[in-house]
């Protein structure tokens, strides 16, 4: 990011000197294309007009799994939260820690799954978290490989950064500007309805600005400004 690189310039003593900014991608060609997201729903107790919230990763800090907690703490018995990535017990006490007796049958946690199953799990699921305690570590800006995921499957984030990936202020991402619980519980109904159609917007736009061959393109332009620069 942005953010990231005038830190290691100030670090490198190169400030001031010329430097291009990489932008992270996959090829978004590679994701198998699976219509199952009912049955996903069907196998984990979800009824049709649930509203799903994933979280892939949820035991790193930075992504505020507890805030994700507490906001299910103030939505409607419709909405379940779905954690991703469990790496040992400690991860999975973290609900215990966090979550009330009301809201934890209404939370799933699921340990690292393989790439497929991953991509099974989030067609079940309504809308991506992202990264939600970014201020923890004194940053407002990102680009994480989960959230391109997230949009790739046409799913609409939560997110509390910049994402540096986006221009404007897309109808499927609802930034979070404070780290309260209430303010996620306010980005989700933003979002809101979360029609096939918005999915459709979604995974459409990861396909055209989020994909490798974007980023690849992105960089060869970086790298010839800078090539014109040192000439």
């Amino acid at each position: 990011t942005p953010e990231i690189q005038a830190y290691a310039a100030e670090l490198s003593g190169t400030n001031g000197k010329a430097s291009a900014l990489a932008f992270n991608a996959f090829d978004v060609a590679d994701l198998p294309t699976l219509d199952v997201r009912q049955e996903t729903r069907r196998t984990h107790g979800v009824g049709p007009d649930d509203t799903v919230l994933v979280m892939a990763g949820f035991g790193f800090p930075w992504n505020g799994v507890d805030r994700a907690i507490h906001a299910m703490e103030l939505l409607d018995p419709s909405h379940h939260l779905w954690l991703v990535g469990a790496r040992n017990e400690s991860d999975r006490r973290l609900v215990e820690a966090h979550a009330s007796e009301e809201v934890r049958p209404r939370i799933r946690v699921f340990g690292v799954l393989a790439p497929d199953a991953l991509v099974e799990l989030f067609a079940g699921a309504d809308v991506g978290l992202g990264s939600l305690a970014f201020d923890w570590h004194a940053l407002t800006q990102a680009q994480p490989m989960k959230v391109a995921l997230y949009l790739a499957l046409g799913l609409p984030i939560v997110i509390n950064y910049d994402d540096v990936r986006f221009s404007s202020d897309p109808p499927f991402v609802a930034q979070v500007a404070s780290n309260e619980p209430a303010a996620v519980r306010d980005a989700l109904e933003r979002l809101k309805p979360i029609t096939p159609a918005l999915r459709e917007q979604t995974a459409r736009y990861a396909s055209h600005h989020l994909s490798w061959r974007e980023a690849a393109r992105h960089t060869v332009a970086l790298s010839e400004a800078v090539l014109q620069v040192a000439d």
